[in-house]
């Protein structure tokens, strides 16, 4: 085919280019896609933080009704919280002060610091409860009279209605109960105010009282334990004449050991080397200079390094090389006598180097078992002397090592008795510090204040009512937006729209080949004050990293005849179709459009051909030919095919006769062919395309497609053994779009009109 004269400035193509009756190979066409994680896979690890992100995103998408049905909810609910909302109880409340560093006279308090989840359980824990209702003017209070006779437990209603909080920082304890009668609540908060006091921190100085107590008990029988202790010694010190007590004679008893230690560890150590030194010379006794052996790979590197072998190497590859020049010059290369006597004296210095190869590893071997004789009976030599050396030091370190030993028994018999007196006088002693030390820290603390101090008793707070209300109704009208943007947000979420190019790989595993821009007014400000002229310049650059994609990219570069397809309508199918095809028609390509959307054609405005034109379905009812329906367009190298007429019996023409014809005809015509099809979703006919196509891409708006609809679309393909090109998405927001304005554009030659998600 007489190709159309291509820019310089453009992609070349011709690694691309084949046979116009070529067909994609099995391999390419019925690829199976492998590694595709099912749909959530990867959002269920996610965690909740992304699907609080992801609650965001779905509701930014329906932003506006979420507004107006939250709006109206919170002015519905505001008013009847203000209208309705019942009086307050009257509450009480009483306060503690709890120091986080009290004051006292030691460096630390004697009781431990207590965490404020321990305070408010001590609070509701039975002791102190049941010491709050003890008292008779507490029992004898109304409420608590007519819980009794409504058959409940008094105290299990005081644990549930008390209340407990740091309403100012951790060390102030509010105490607080809220009820009808505002004094009744008064009484029993003071009440537990009181019982909390006496019965938590009242008893810690009671427990160290009954502890300083017990603890001059047991000083004054380890005083007594250690004075029958000491005289027990002295008598023993006297009995002996005062040696076991001179520190002279523990410090030579102390060398002795050490030198013991000494002695004996290099007895064991030449022990050791006499096995050693014994084996090894039974080894060598052993050995002749007969059994020595080098390896074969020692022998073989010293062989070829031998000058005999080198010298006959360097000769047999000259006559090689010699033996090569005569055949190329000789016009009977085997029966010339150059060669025949070259090929003579090759095969006589090959016979020559086998022999002399076997001379000289034996002589090499005889040389080695020379040296290794006299290299043998030096070391036996050296080996007899060692051991004879070893055993005389042996004998002697042993000797005096038992010297020593028969010293030190004699030193431990004399020790022997006063040794445990010694032990049990330094626990004694130990004993008695330590209770003393205990004594005089107890003593001191027994001037500590208390760890909880009283700050206010109970008093009746009072109510802002106006306040009050405003404060719920807000709340409530909040609550009510809350309420309706988490609905909205659930409702969108559960839609599982396409958010990015990220989560269509991730989830689906389909590879994404390209991305078209969203217009937005920034950009539009950015690249021009017209606005429409620069974004197409931008759309444009996009479709031309897609086409560099499937014309380039592993595995997809053999697709032809290309389909686009999408899950339902709206998706900016006949956009991706049409840029597409301008984009490789810009190649110098020689290209086709046919629209495939036979239901509902849309391509034909964007090139300005007729809505009604003949096309594709006269030509499957056999109305038409080929070549009376396509069109020709303004962009150089881009012809057009409509749609045509729909008929009702248009779809059994395409079931039965199909389109594998006209498919046919179209290769041999055309170097690439696009096809603009229906959604699959809906009808059926894209399936009946898609089976004459070597691929599919699936065109997809962000924030619109859904990813289950594009996952029921990848298994009805892949089921049919369609080959799955990757998918293409409109509507992203990139940063790589805003490059700025010192990079140039080339601007598109034909404005398509953007697809509006339905």
């Amino acid at each position: 085919m007489e190709l159309l004269t291509r820019p310089s400035s453009l992609v070349d193509l011709s690694a691309v280019k084949r046979n116009p009756g070529q067909q994609v190979s099995d391999s390419s066409r019925y690829r199976m896609p492998t590694n595709q994680p099912h749909l959530n896979s990867k959002s269920q690890a996610s965690g909740q933080g992304n699907f609080v992100l992801s609650l965001l995103k779905a509701l930014s998408r329906r932003w506006r009704i979420a507004a107006i049905l939250s709006l109206i909810l919170a002015a519905i609910t505001a008013p009847i919280i203000w209208t309705q909302l019942p009086p307050p109880k009257p509450t009480a409340s009483a306060k503690l002060y709890i120091p986080a560093v009290p004051q006292t006279v030691i460096g630390q308090h004697p009781d431990a610091p207590l965490e404020r989840g321990t305070q408010i359980a001590l609070i509701k824990s039975r002791l102190v409860l049941s010491a709050a209702l003890r008292p008779e003017d507490v029992s004898k209070l109304p409420v608590i009279r007519s819980i009794s006779e409504e058959g409940l437990e008094p105290l299990d209603w005081l644990a549930k209605n008390i209340q407990m909080d740091f309403p100012e920082g951790a060390e102030i304890l509010r105490i607080s109960l809220s009820y009808l009668d505002g004094e009744q609540a008064k009484i029993l908060v003071n009440s537990v105010y009181d019982a909390y006091l006496s019965e938590v921190h009242g008893r810690s100085k009671r427990f160290r009282n009954e502890r300083l107590l017990a603890l001059n008990k047991h000083a004054e029988r380890a005083d007594s334990t250690l004075k029958t202790l000491r005289d027990q010694a002295q008598a023993l010190s006297a009995e002996r004449g005062g040696v076991l007590d001179d520190k002279q004679f523990e410090l030579r008893q102390e060398l002795a050991v050490n030198q013991l230690a000494i002695f004996k560890s290099e007895i064991v150590k030449i022990r050791s080397d006499l096995i050693r030194l014994k084996a090894e010379e039974s080894a060598m006794r052993g050995k002749t200079p007969e059994s020595i052996q080098l390896p074969d790979n020692v022998l073989e590197t010293y062989v070829e390094r031998d000058a005999a072998v080198v010298e006959n190497l360097t000769k047999q590859a000259e006559i090689e090389s010699q033996l090569r020049k005569s055949r190329e010059v000789a016009i009977d290369p085997e029966n010339a006598l150059p060669t025949k006597r070259l090929s003579a004296q090759l095969e006589t210095i090959k016979s020559n180097y086998e022999k002399l190869r076997v001379n000289i590893r034996k002589e090499i071997q005889q040389n080695l078992q020379i040296k290794s004789k006299s290299e043998l009976e030096q070391h036996l030599k050296f080996l007899t002397e060692e051991i004879q050396s070893s055993t005389q030091l042996e004998k002697l370190l042993t000797g005096e090592a038992n010297d020593l030993e028969a010293y030190i028994r004699s030193g431990d018999k004399q020790s022997i008795d006063l040794e445990p007196l010694r032990i049990r006088i330094k626990l004694a002693e130990n004993v008695y510090e330590k209770v003393n030390s205990l004594i005089t820290s107890l003593t001191l603390e027994q001037d500590a204040p208390p760890r909880v101090l009283e700050m206010e008793k109970a008093y009746i707070v009072p109510v802002d009512e106006t306040k009050r209300k405003l404060m719920m109704s807000a709340a409530g009208g909040f609550g009510s937006i809350l309420f309706v943007c988490a609905i909205i947000g659930l409702l969108e979420l559960k839609r599982k729209r396409v958010e990015s190019s990220e989560s269509v790989t991730t989830q689906l595993g389909l590879p994404v080949i390209g991305t078209i821009p969203r217009q937005m007014r920034s950009v539009v400000k950015r690249y021009g004050q017209s606005g429409r002229p620069s974004w197409d310049a931008l759309v444009n650059e996009s479709m031309n990293t897609t086409r560099t994609m499937l014309l380039h990219g592993h595995g997809i570069s053999n697709a032809r005849v290309i389909q686009i397809v999408s899950p339902v309508s709206g998706e900016g199918k006949t956009t991706l179709a049409s840029h597409l095809a301008v984009s490789i028609a810009g190649t110098g390509e020689r290209t086709i459009l046919v629209d495939g959307d036979l239901r509902s054609p849309s391509a034909f405005r964007r090139f300005g051909i007729a809505e009604n034109a003949p096309g594709v379905c006269e030509v499957l009812r056999g109305e038409a030919m080929i070549d009376s329906v396509i069109q020709p367009t303004s962009i150089p190298g881009l012809d057009f095919f409509p749609a045509g007429r729909w008929a009702e019996d248009t779809p059994q023409h395409l079931a039965s006769i199909g389109p594998g014809e006209m498919f046919r005809v179209l290769r041999e015509r055309y170097e690439f062919v696009i096809l603009d099809s229906s959604p699959i979703l809906p009808v059926s006919d894209p399936l009946l395309f898609a089976r004459h196509a070597d691929g599919v891409l699936i065109s997809l708006f962000q924030d619109v497609s859904r990813l289950p609809f594009v996952e029921e679309v990848h298994r009805r393909l892949t089921s049919l053994r369609i080959n799955v090109l990757g998918v293409v998405i409109h509507g992203t927001v990139n940063h790589s779009y805003g490059y700025g304005s010192n990079y140039k554009y080339s601007p598109s030659p034909v404005q398509p009109q953007e697809s509006t998600p339905t």
